[in-house]
């Protein structure tokens, strides 16, 4: 509470903050690669493979690092946003897959747009539409998918028959739970046995406003933006999830190899001394007939003289 006059209040943009924060990330991202290239890679002073060579999930998870930092950023659209991804901020990647941050580029990106830029590195299901008939409502962060949706309405006498939607490329609509009152259409929010969702637009939210919309469906797109940051979240955490977490389960599938491995390498152990056993007695019978011959021999010899 204040007097008549009030009391002025200053913002500032604590920009240093955040360059240092991505000069963190750019940070741990290079020692991650690193330590992928070392595990993978051939050493040719030493002449050894990493342990993890050929190995296709670590393979796979070096990709999932890197994806995020090359493509447009999803649900983000041109014409719209003033940054579609991490290179135009200041981030890239070399011929080697580290990463660089250039703050020049990135001062000159907060200097154009400075909320697009937050947006670009942290937007966490942010949406928006392409008509005020179907808009965002709400999202999930952690379940719902960002990306392009096709949202379709079915009108039958001036009321609202159905709400479809499907993200974009897919080619089958699947229905959303409609209220009629709220004018709100939720997702579909089921999960397989994994806690999964089982569909993109998992507890994705929109408002429908069914005025002026014809007779029939009636076509528009949603999108739900996700910042660059956030999809490389989303990869750690499928990749560290307790039970089915990719690393998990190659660290299971490893295991049954080294198993496999160790089994055969027991068979074959157990082959090869019963080859030694097979051919020490064997030699030895052949050392007795030699003793024999030589004896027999001997004794010809000896015989041959006395005659």
């Amino acid at each position: 509470t204040t007097d008549a006059s009030g009391e002025k209040i200053t913002l500032t943009r604590d920009i240093q903050s955040v360059k240092d924060k991505i000069s963190k990330m750019v940070t741990a991202y290079n020692l991650a690669v690193e330590h992928i290239k070392e595990v993978t890679g051939y050493n040719n002073v030493t002449e050894t493979a990493g342990i993890l060579m050929g190995d296709y999930v670590v393979s796979t998870i070096r990709n999932k690092f890197r994806e995020p930092l090359i493509e447009k950023a999803a649900g983000f659209l041109v014409d719209i946003d003033t940054f579609l991804s991490p290179v135009t901020i200041g981030l890239e990647l070399d011929r080697d897959g580290l990463l660089s941050f250039d703050e020049n580029v990135f001062d000159e990106a907060v200097a154009e747009n400075y909320k697009h830029v937050l947006k670009l590195i942290g937007a966490d299901k942010t949406g928006s539409s392409d008509s005020d008939k179907v808009e965002f409502y709400g999202a999930s962060s952690k379940y719902t998918t960002a990306g392009k949706y096709d949202v379709r309405v079915n009108i039958s006498g001036g009321t609202v028959q159905s709400v479809k939607i499907k993200l974009a490329g897919e080619s089958t609509y699947r229905l959303m739970d409609y209220n009629d009152i709220e004018r709100i259409a939720i997702g579909d929010s089921t999960f397989d046995s994994n806690g999964d969702p089982i569909y993109a637009e998992n507890a994705l939210q929109l408002t429908i406003d069914k005025t002026g919309m014809v007779e029939g469906d009636n076509d528009y797109t949603v999108y739900v933006k996700q910042g660059f940051t956030g999809k490389i979240e989303d990869s750690i955490d499928r990749m560290l999830k307790a039970t089915v977490g990719s690393i998990i389960i190659d660290k299971d599938h490893m295991a049954k190899q080294i198993e496999f491995l160790d089994k055969k390498i027991e068979d074959e152990e157990y082959r090869l001394v019963k080859r030694e056993q097979r051919l020490i007695a064997r030699f030895a019978r052949l050392e007795k007939t030699l003793t024999l011959l030589q004896n027999q021999m001997a004794a010809a010899n000896i015989l041959g003289t006395l005659s």
